[in-house]
């Protein structure tokens, strides 16, 4: 049986390791998954313009982010500045994310900034070889000529108008001459942003120029606008995926109580093994055993001499049950008489009323207080003693101690002398017996001391 328990319980701890190994993977699979989910909703955050940032290997969504990644790449070739390349995006495997979010806020600035390039176009195209005004500058020129024409009106009246009305159409002319350039900061996403924003030479080829990069641009955005659809259909549909749920650990808990089950069955076959082995030693220890040398001498005795002891092991217990079985009937009538005689109603009563003189003549130790009524020891006989011990001395009084001191031929008096002495009187006057006493001894001083005199 003990075999079977041992094997069973390796089975058993085999079982609890495969099932702790198993929730353990399951939640390692678990956790690997929150991380895969937090990471597409990253990539979708950064799709939908939630987020400009993004990092990672973008491993889930490979294909379909390099798809869009090229895309972007190509824009280069039109006029964008893309700083990165396929050769960064194949040996910067762990940058992939910020890649693409650079990649990405480049194209969105171009499309935020398209309208107002179209409209530069427009005014470059009006300008031809003359000087490029923005929408400030024309409405400056419009006010100037305005005053110009009041100025001019005035000064038919009075002369005074003529100095103001040179200025004015001075300002006039160097604003129609002067012109701006484009503005830096919406081509700085551009190639040729240094080229365009500089003082314009020949606006008619600058607008064939900046014409010709929108025009390829454009033609990228449809197929850029593809690539986005696409990552993003691949990321919803990772992401519509059922989520892991949070392992059980039941197979572990029931492993493992299995296993306290069979270390509990192991034990107790273990303590019924000690304790049968200490039955053994006992009973080979027992004369009625022993005796006659029924047990064979030698360890290693055989089967048929070992079944030989057990039958005269046997048959001795059995003679020594017979023995105590004619005890038990010799003295099994008193026994149950006196047991029930002591259940009987009463019996504390009636037994005193037999043997309660007896009892206290008998007693050789009377407890009492000094208090106690004389009378308590009259009526029991107890009339003297041979010693009287006094506990807590130092507390009673002359009066108290009167009692006991006169029924014993001895006495021990103990106490701590420097315990509280007892007072004769009670409240403001309250005196000891030590301000008796030398109240005493200075009265019978100064009597003395009288008769001298």
């Amino acid at each position: 049986k003990r075999e079977v328990l041992e094997n069973q319980l390796s089975a058993v701890r085999i079982e609890v390791r495969q099932a702790q190994q198993n929730y353990d993977m399951t939640y390692l699979e678990r956790d690997e998954d929150n991380a895969r989910r937090t990471r597409l909703k990253s990539i979708s955050a950064l799709l939908n313009g939630d987020t400009q940032s993004l990092r990672g290997d973008l491993r889930e969504v490979a294909v379909e982010a390099e798809r869009l990644a090229r895309q972007l790449m190509d824009c280069g070739n039109s006029g964008l500045q893309m700083k990165f390349t396929l050769d960064d995006w194949h040996s910067h495997a762990a940058s992939r994310g910020e890649i693409l979010a650079h990649l990405l806020s480049i194209w969105r600035r171009f499309l935020t900034e398209r309208d107002a390039i179209d409209a530069d176009v427009r005014r470059l195209r009006e300008a031809a070889n003359g000087s490029l005004q923005n929408a400030e500058t024309r409405l400056r020129i419009e006010s100037l000529k305005r005053e110009v024409d009041a100025l001019a009106d005035q000064m038919e009246a009075d002369n005074a108008y003529v100095e103001a009305w040179r200025a004015k159409r001075k300002e006039l002319k160097e604003l129609e001459q002067a012109g701006t350039g484009l503005d830096r900061q919406r081509y700085q996403v551009f190639e040729q942003a240094e080229k365009w924003c500089a003082p314009i030479e020949n606006a008619s080829r600058l607008a064939d120029e900046i014409t010709a990069c929108i025009s390829a641009l454009h033609e990228a955005s449809s197929a850029i606008e593809h690539a986005v659809e696409a990552l993003q259909q691949q990321t919803r549909s990772q992401l519509s995926k059922p989520a892991f749920e949070i392992p059980s650990d039941q197979d572990v808990q029931a492993a493992q109580l299995q296993e306290l089950r069979v270390q509990q069955a192991l034990d107790d076959l273990q303590a019924q093994h000690q304790q049968h082995e200490i039955k053994v030693a006992n009973l080979l220890n027992d004369e009625a055993i022993t005796q006659c040398d029924r047990l064979p001498s030698d360890p290693n005795a055989s089967l048929v001499q070992r079944m030989e002891t057990a039958s005269q092991v046997i048959a001795a217990l059995k003679q020594r049950e017979l023995v105590s079985r004619q005890e038990r009937q010799t003295w099994e009538a008193l026994l149950n008489d006196w047991t029930r005689d002591l259940q009987r109603d009463k019996a504390a009563e009636e037994d005193w009323q037999h043997m309660g003189t007896d009892f206290l003549e008998s007693c050789n130790v009377v407890a009492i207080t000094c208090n106690e009524n004389e009378r308590t020891l009259d009526d029991a006989g107890q009339t003297s003693f041979d010693v009287a011990i006094i506990d807590e001395v130092s507390k009673a009084t002359p009066l108290e101690l009167l009692m006991p001191l006169m029924r014993a031929r001895r006495a021990v008096l103990v106490g701590d002398h420097r315990q509280l002495p007892p007072l004769f009187q009670e409240g403001d006057e309250a005196r000891s017996i030590q301000d008796e006493v030398d109240d005493n001894e200075a009265e019978s001083s100064e009597a003395n001391g009288a008769l001298t005199q």
